[in-house]
């Protein structure tokens, strides 16, 4: 099979990369024919092994003195769609811009098939923002395109049952199915040690809820941070100095940036991770923890409660729940220690040649229709 991969900006070293990168690496390996298509690919800020997929990069404004984010990235992906339909390939696999699905089909015969990895909630609202978009009617463009992409799409694939209840809620009469991402376990396994701290690792933004482990653990546990922060974007940047901030009040350790080594590093070594992110669509970060072999406190929403909900212990917004919880494992290591077997015999599911599989078998379905 020819298959394009349409991604935006793949510029930062998050879950969507990841997907991108081990699934587009597996099917090149079983013989199908990739290549990535988006508007950014920078060395120094994604995974390097991202260039090693075949990629054409079509520049593009990401915006206008920082707004017009919807209408600019629009724009761009529509740009890398054109290039890749002139690449004619047997299927269009969207990781962004969903809402083009259906112009896509109308002018082609290509099968295009959505990969979901986020639910379409704004990152911020604003005064500004709403303005804008209420007078253009970009709010009533885009639900428009979306119900028409989704009806139209032979299939969705959704990366939880969470983000497939928000699709049908959006459009019932969507097909869907639910393929998890997977994870390296030859990269994320256990080596069973624990040096008494605990560890928080995802982007740095609001919704990740970094302040909510800061508090949680306050004078009484070590706790370390890390995650992908690009410091161009002011308002991401600021928050990470908010949380570098508050942090070193308690004495906490806060990275930015870091490479897969010493993820796997902190990983392996901590005592619990701690994933406060809120209403997460589905949540690489905890079951990477899981494979090795740690006890995860999770926020009890999204697809959160999918995966921590399992093997793990689900917390409300309360600080003094988080406070609890972490308190139960840290007292008592037997607990951990089967907290962390448990998690670690659960991870096992998750694996991307399953993933891999599960994503070829659907696009031969839909070809094969």
């Amino acid at each position: 099979m020819k298959i394009a991969y349409i991604y935006g900006h793949a510029d930062t070293r998050g879950g969507v990369e990841r997907f991108v990168l081990e699934t587009a690496t597996r099917a090149m390996k079983l013989g199908h024919e990739i290549n990535l298509f988006c508007n950014s690919l920078p060395y120094e800020r994604t995974y390097p092994e991202m260039l090693n997929i075949p990629h054409e990069i079509k520049r593009a404004r990401r915006n206008f003195l920082g707004y017009f984010k919807a209408y600019f990235g629009f724009k761009g992906i529509k740009k890398i769609i054109e290039s890749a339909i002139k690449w004619r390939p047997d299927i269009i696999f969207l990781q962004s811009g969903y809402g083009l699905a259906h112009h896509i089909q109308r002018k082609t015969s290509i099968h295009v098939i959505p990969y979901i990895h986020g639910t379409f909630q704004p990152y911020k609202r604003s005064f500004v923002r709403d303005i804008y978009r209420n007078v253009l009617g970009i709010e009533e463009l885009y639900a428009r395109a979306g119900s028409i992409s989704f009806k139209t799409s032979p299939l969705i694939l959704c990366n939880s049952y969470h983000t497939k209840w928000v699709i049908l809620n959006f459009e019932p009469t969507a097909k869907t199915r639910v393929v998890y991402p997977g994870i390296d376990h030859e990269k994320f396994k256990p080596i069973w040690k624990d040096e008494n701290y605990l560890y928080y690792h995802s982007r740095y933004q609001e919704t990740k809820n970094q302040l909510q482990a800061v508090r949680a653990c306050g004078s009484k546990y070590d706790l370390i941070l890390s995650g992908f922060v690009a410091k161009e974007f002011s308002r991401q940047f600021q928050y990470y100095l908010q949380i570098q901030k508050e942090a070193l009040k308690f004495g906490h350790k806060v990275f930015s940036n870091i490479n897969d080594e010493q993820l796997v590093h902190l990983l392996q070594n901590c005592s619990v991770f701690l994933f406060p992110s809120i209403n997460e669509d589905f949540g690489m970060a905890p079951i990477e923890a899981m494979a090795c072999g740690k006890p995860v406190i999770g926020h009890n929403s999204g697809g959160t409660i999918e995966t921590v909900g399992k093997a793990g212990i689900l917390c409300s917004d309360a600080v003094k729940d988080w406070e609890e919880s972490i308190s139960y494992l840290m007292e008592n290591e037997d607990i951990r220690k089967n907290y962390g077997k448990e998690a670690y015999e659960f991870s096992r599911q998750f694996t991307w040649e399953n993933t891999v599989r599960q994503i070829l078998q659907s696009f031969e379905e839909v070809l094969n229709k």
